[in-house]
């Protein structure tokens, strides 16, 4: 028999099945080269791609990703008091599930994982859940630490275009031959690239994570998007300087990344991400919002696909790196540092049509993923 979950939001699982896209466009880079290069093609469309990276990528899904999980917290919590349960020890077993997941797909499948820090940012969530006259203070103070954490990162930058050429050549020979090698030896070149991207997480995710952490928080216990209708009504004056922010601080935000040897280009610009970031990830929300509830694109094929998707985004986050470590890795394909970034991008198309084509035929049957109902049975255990 058919089963189809009519009790989910569709403007929510539509955004987390959006974020799961930009996810995949931002994670693939990794995937497919070395992290200690700028890259092995420098033509003018492999910059140009670079360009398209930082100004509508780096920074703004992850955002999407951390304020959905913010909501759905305050969704779980209201679901776990309703039905009586602890809500401290589902909770909590949620998490552990979580990190669990995290090492795995850290050490066998994806140094970038997010599941690890979100796992330990949701104990903080959990502790500031009913502080909610000091949510203000803590999205203004988390949102300073990720202005001078994306700063810190430009400098950092900077500093390590000075390191030895040499030295960075050699680690990106390793890579490849590494990633190119057997399934041990990816494992091995895993551990390895998590000392070098866990701080670069610690910098670049954290703080931002946790600010939006909250603000979804607070906005699913106002439940904003039953009322999507509001959101549009409330930022109608306001798109425009949205848009000039966001275009002017992202724009500052690539040339840092197009001249990290300077000085002045290279470090100012970095800290702009934290303008740049918040502020598309807040006009993708909108564009949502107004072709789900504005123009009534709810029952469309593409919306419902990408919903689908998102209602399954643990299974999907990780069958994303299923596949690319296939597609890159010595184990399947080897395709690691062998194609131009155009096709790389290119290539999260159809990675990301399998994650909507199958969360279509399975939600046809089930009412979750395969890893949401591990998580669930784990979790209420």
């Amino acid at each position: 028999m058919k089963i189809e979950n009519t009790n989910r939001l569709l403007l929510l699982d539509c955004l987390r099945g959006f974020a799961l896209l930009g996810i995949l466009i931002s994670n693939i880079p990794i995937f497919s080269f070395p992290i200690y290069s700028d890259g092995i093609f420098q033509d003018g469309l492999a910059k140009f791609v670079k360009a398209f990276y930082h100004f509508f990528v780096t920074g703004k899904f992850f955002v999407l990703f951390s304020f959905v999980f913010g909501y759905g917290f305050s969704i779980l919590l209201e679901n776990i008091e309703a039905k009586g349960g602890n809500s401290t020890r589902i909770y909590f077993r949620r998490l552990l599930g979580l990190f669990v997941l995290g090492i795995i797909h850290a050490v066998f499948l994806f140094e970038g994982d997010i599941l690890v820090s979100y796992s330990i940012l949701g104990v903080f969530l959990y502790f500031v859940k009913d502080m909610e006259s000091k949510w203000k203070k803590m999205i203004l103070v988390t949102w300073i630490l990720s202005l001078f954490a994306y700063g810190t990162i430009g400098i950092a930058t900077y500093l390590s275009v000075s390191t030895s050429q040499e030295v960075m050549d050699t680690l990106s020979k390793e890579a490849i031959t590494n990633h190119l090698g057997d399934f041990g030896q990816n494992v091995t070149q895993q551990l390895s690239d998590l000392v070098y991207v866990y701080p670069f997480i610690l910098l670049f995710n954290v703080p931002t994570a946790a600010m939006m952490f909250v603000v979804g928080l607070w906005a699913g216990k106002r439940k904003v998007f039953a009322t999507p209708e509001k959101i549009w009504n409330y930022f109608s004056g306001k798109k425009r300087y949205l848009i000039l922010v966001g275009v002017l601080s992202n724009g500052l935000y690539v040339v840092s990344n197009l001249f990290p040897d300077h000085i002045w280009l290279g470090i100012l610009p970095s800290f702009f991400l934290a303008f740049g970031g918040i502020s598309f990830a807040l006009l993708y929300v909108l564009a949502l919002v107004y072709l789900i509830s504005i123009r009534d694109f709810g029952e469309s094929f593409l919306v419902k696909g990408v919903s689908r998707a998102g209602s399954m985004s643990l299974t999907n986050y990780l069958l994303q790196s299923i596949l690319c470590s296939f597609l890159f890795d010595g184990w399947g394909l080897g395709w690691y540092a062998t194609l131009h970034p155009g096709i790389v991008l290119c290539l999260t198309l159809p990675i990301y049509g399998v994650n909507v084509i199958f969360s279509s035929l399975w939600k046809q049957y089930f009412p979750q993923g395969p890893m949401e109902w591990l998580l669930r049975k784990w979790t209420y255990a």
